[in-house]
């Protein structure tokens, strides 16, 4: 739910874990705790091995959700790497994923939906401060768009209607879920605009008043943007091209009060990826 994930993306993945510091590269001197040297055995040696060591008749046998449980690769080894920062380890978690031949949605069902609703629930605990949490959600959204883009779907997007614009309400910093709603949709054969970096306002109506969408879809986890988003939604509608336009909301605050969604004169709301397609798809046949 970060939509300063662009901002950190990279340093996040190459830097700050190679155990290296200060001009001429050269290592810190420093004795591992037995912990420290079992878990760096798992992650950098015996995981990659297994994705070696697996035969082609023992992959053919497993489905793909089989080949990645065999292989190590979960959300929780995922989210135990992110917690520890352990960009390198992460890197090659993302090699394992690849390796199981999961589709696009299975990975998002399986691994990094459970990832980031984890990080979330350790944020609200107070397990995880506000730095923690957006590092870590960076690196899993730079994972999920970099599998993404290797998963790419062919399917035909041939009408105008089935055009979608996504964005954020103002204010609304950690917005993954708004990642994997794209995600969904693309995968479904929609034409995909925005995401979690188009904030509503005069750039979003622009984009409304230029291109023929479909489909607008918001996304407000505080509901102390609710009364925001009423007047967001009033000025869509005017700006848009298309006329018949649909506006879709969903995120944390509305998953509090499904109802919200009619006293803010949005078409209709989404507790996930799924209903969201479903519904928009019938309102635009």
């Amino acid at each position: 739910m970060d939509d300063q994930g662009s901002a950190v993306h990279g340093d996040t993945l190459s830097s700050g874990s190679d155990g290296r510091s200060g001009q001429n590269g050269k290592r810190r001197q420093s004795t591992p705790c037995k912990q420290d040297v079992i878990e760096h055995a798992v992650v950098h040696e015996v995981a990659p091995r297994l994705v070696v060591n697996l035969s082609d008749n023992e992959a053919d046998e497993l489905s793909p959700t089989e080949t990645a449980k065999a292989r190590g690769v979960t959300a929780d080894a995922l989210i135990a790497l992110l917690l520890k920062g352990d960009w390198a380890g992460v890197r090659g978690f993302a090699t394992l994923v690849e390796s199981t031949e999961l589709s696009l949605i299975e990975a998002c069902q399986q691994i990094f939906i459970p990832v980031a609703e984890s990080l979330g629930t350790m944020w609200r605990d107070d397990r995880m401060n506000f730095v923690e949490v957006t590092l870590a959600l960076s690196c899993l959204q730079s994972m999920v768009q970099d599998f993404a883009a290797r998963r790419a779907t062919s399917a035909s997007r041939t009408t105008p209607d089935r055009r979608i614009m996504l964005a954020r309400a103002p204010g609304e910093d950690h917005v993954f879920g708004l990642v994997i709603l794209g995600l969904y949709f693309d995968s479904a054969g929609w034409d995909v605009a925005g995401g979690s970096d188009v904030e509503a306002g005069e750039s979003l109506y622009k984009e409304l008043r230029d291109h023929d969408y479909g489909v607008l879809g918001l996304s407000v986890g505080s509901q102390a943007n609710i009364g925001e988003l009423g007047c967001i939604i009033k000025d869509a509608r005017r700006s848009s091209k298309n006329r018949r336009i649909k506006i879709a909301v969903g995120g944390a605050a509305i998953r509090a009060d499904a109802s919200l969604y009619e006293r803010i004169g949005a078409d209709f709301a989404a507790q996930d990826a799924n209903e969201a397609i479903e519904k928009a798809e019938s309102l635009v046949a």
